[in-house]
Formats: C-alpha cells, sequence, structure tokens
C-alpha cells in the first residue's frame, strides 16, 4: 500500500514538473517568435539611457532623454513619469513637461494632494493653470479590478496573518499549508478571470497599487505559469511596465530552454545594507539571458547590476530604479561570505562584493579577517 501511495504523489510531482515546463515552452516560443514593437523599444532604451545620466549626476541630459522617450509610448510607466519630473525640478524646470506628467501620473493614481501641497510646483510661474488642471482631472482607474484586487490582497495576508498569531509565529504547518494553498489558488485564478476579460492589463486600470497585488499572489503561485502568456500581450503592447513583468517571471522560477534564468535579480543582491554580491554568469548563460531580456525589453545583467549597485551607494537620491533584494546575512555568515567567498555552504565562483563606501568595505573586510583569524585558532 506505501509503495502504491509514494507511486501516486511521484506521479503528481512528475505530471506538475511537466506541466510547468509545457508553459515554460510557451512562453519561450511566444517570446522569441514575437516581432518587436519599434516604438516600445525605443521608448525604454532612451529610459536606460535617461537612468544612466541619473547615475552621472547630469538631470538636464536626463530630463531631455526622458521627454523624447515618452514620445515613443501612449502613456509612460510611473516609475519613468516620477523619475522625469524629479529631474526636471531638479535641472531646467520645463514647466510644459512637469505639466504634462503631473496630468500622466494622476491619470494613473487619482492622488492629488502631493502636487496640491508641493511647494516647489506652486513656485512655477504655471501653477495657476497647473493647479486648475489637477482640480479638474479623475484617475482612469476600474474600480470594479481595484476592489477586486484590494479584497484579493486582503484575503493573502489576513489568512496568513491568522496562522501566525494561532501558531505562535508558525504561519507555515502542517495544519495550515493545504488551506493556505487552496487560497492562494483561488485568489491566482480570480485574477486570471479578471484580467483575460480585458484588452489590456495595464496602471491606468489597476491603479498604482495593483501591481503589488498581483506580485504578492504570483509569488505564491510561483508552480503556476498560465497567466503569464496573458500578461505578455500586455508588456509586449507597452501598457504593461516589462520590468516588473520580468522579475515577477524570475520569481516564479521560469526557466527558458528549460535551463536559463530570465530576470537579473538571482545574480545579485545586496546581502547587508552596505554590501552587494554579484555574481557574473558564463559567457553562454549571460549571452541567452541578455537575449531574452532584449526580446521583453529589459536591460542587460550588466547594466541592470550596475543600477542596483549605484542605488545602494545612493540611498538618499531620491531615484529608485529597481526594488532592491536584500538578503541579510548574519555577521558570521557575512563574515565567511567576504573572507572564504562561502554563502549558504556553497562556495560561489565568479562572485565580486561591493560595497556601499570605502570606510564600510575596510570596516567590514577587516571583521572578516578578524573572524577568519579566530577560526583558525580553533
Amino acid at each position: 500500500m506505501k509503495r502504491v501511495i509514494i507511486f501516486v504523489i511521484l506521479s503528481i510531482e512528475f505530471c506538475s514538473l511537466i506541466f510547468s515546463q509545457q508553459n515554460d515552452f510557451k512562453l519561450d516560443s511566444l517570446l522569441l517568435f514575437n516581432k518587436a514593437n519599434d516604438s516600445i523599444s525605443k521608448y525604454y532604451k532612451h529610459v536606460y539611457k535617461a537612468e544612466k545620466y541619473i547615475m552621472k549626476g547630469d538631470f538636464k541630459k536626463a530630463a531631455e532623454i526622458y521627454e523624447k522617450a515618452f514620445t515613443y509610448i501612449e502613456i509612460p510607466f510611473m516609475a519613468d513619469l516620477g523619475h522625469a519630473i524629479k529631474c526636471e525640478m531638479d535641472s531646467r524646470k520645463d514647466e510644459g513637461c512637469i505639466k504634462k506628467y503631473i496630468y500622466f501620473l494622476i491619470r494613473k493614481t487619482g492622488l492629488k494632494n502631493g502636487y496640491l501641497t508641493n511647494k516647489e510646483y506652486q513656485k512655477l510661474e504655471t501653477w495657476p493653470e497647473i493647479k486648475e488642471m489637477i482640480d479638474t482631472l479623475t484617475s482612469l482607474n476600474d474600480t470594479t479590478i481595484i476592489n477586486g484586487l484590494e479584497r484579493i490582497h486582503f484575503l493573502d495576508q489576513d489568512y496568513r496573518k491568522q496562522c501566525n498569531k494561532k501558531y505562535n509565529g508558525n504561519t507555515y504547518n502542517d495544519f495550515t499549508r493545504d488551506s493556505i494553498a487552496k487560497i492562494d489558488s483561488i485568489n491566482y485564478y480570480q485574477i486570471y478571470r479578471m484580467f483575460e476579460n480585458l484588452e489590456y492589463v495595464s496602471e491606468e486600470v489597476i491603479g498604482y497599487r495593483g501591481w503589488g497585488t498581483v506580485n504578492v499572489v504570483l509569488m505564491h503561485n510561483r508552480q503556476r505559469k498560465l497567466i503569464y502568456e496573458l500578461l505578455l500581450k500586455s508588456v509586449l503592447a507597452g501598457k504593461l511596465d516589462a520590468r516588473l513583468f520580468c522579475k515577477s517571471l524570475d520569481d516564479s522560477n521560469y526557466k527558458f530552454e528549460n535551463k536559463y534564468s530570465v530576470g537579473g535579480a538571482a545574480l545579485g543582491f545586496r546581502v547587508t545594507d552596505d554590501c552587494y554580491m554579484y555574481m557574473k554568469p558564463k559567457f553562454i548563460e549571460g549571452f541567452k539571458m541578455n537575449k531574452y531580456r532584449e526580446k521583453l525589453y529589459v536591460e542587460s545583467i550588466s547594466d541592470f547590476h550596475e543600477k542596483m549597485i549605484w542605488q545602494m551607494r545612493n540611498k538618499d537620491s531620491g531615484f529608485l530604479f529597481y526594488i532592491n533584494v536584500i538578503i541579510n546575512l548574519d555577521e558570521t555568515s557575512l563574515c565567511n561570505l567576504i573572507a572564504n567567498g562561502i554563502f549558504n555552504n556553497h562556495k560561489i565562483k565568479n562572485a565580486k562584493l561591493y560595497y556601499s563606501s570605502e570606510d564600510n568595505k575596510e570596516t567590514l573586510e577587516s571583521n572578516a579577517e578578524k573572524w577568519a583569524a579566530e577560526q583558525n585558532k580553533l
């Protein structure tokens, strides 16, 4: 009887793996045979170029490039609009551009108070016109979709909180795993049904908090890939931010050619607030990853990590290109990584550590040397 049960379990796991791989192969095909939209491609290329000027501190040049980038797309993405308006305010203050960017942002979010109370905006010559525009604007959000996503987010988090409280911090255990998995599955397919009836999934439709909910639900359903086929259409049409999609796709453990990841976060992340580890991929792996990333309109692996490192070193810049991935190592693990290149009991090849400053580098390396010396005495 035990052999039968084991066989059934293994069969289910094998079928799940095969189904997941089939989904991956279908995504491979959708990406490889997609003909890139030249206009959308130019939008992203200009945005990435503007971000490089931000890192150089040349906000005027960045503002000029953002203005050019926004001519290639119907409605720019929130992250880029936020960076562009900051560059304008910190440099040339083109009031026509500022007004236009505020218009787009309010149409996406419905949020007005931040602009109405901002004293720097109030100093602009055209502020009376901008204020009048703000007062009359409404968002493009689909309230039915937004209310549905908020309800899903509540269900996702509330049950986990209940389990956490009932089992003294042990949220996932033998008594809760099945029920959590059931709720996760229901939430996933509810979102799928919401989105399959839309022409496109966009920030205008789901609101400024919508993707946060979607991303959480996708993280809790990593084995399910069907929705990515649906979302990809919106990405390729320039309606959904490719960078958010790419990160979520990577979180799902998607492997194209059943071998290579598409995202960059898995190759590098902060191990403390002041130390970033980047594991440079082998040539073929990097080539393959960049090939697929280009199909998704996202920048190369090396450019991605350059910005992640810049963010670590410029925490107070006001610019955030990507959500920081932080795995806070304890002191022993950090010292072992710095001194011996060992992470999670594995020797890391092609790994390089970057620090937030020279002072922090000296401090952390000195601590690692002392720790290594103590270990040699044991």
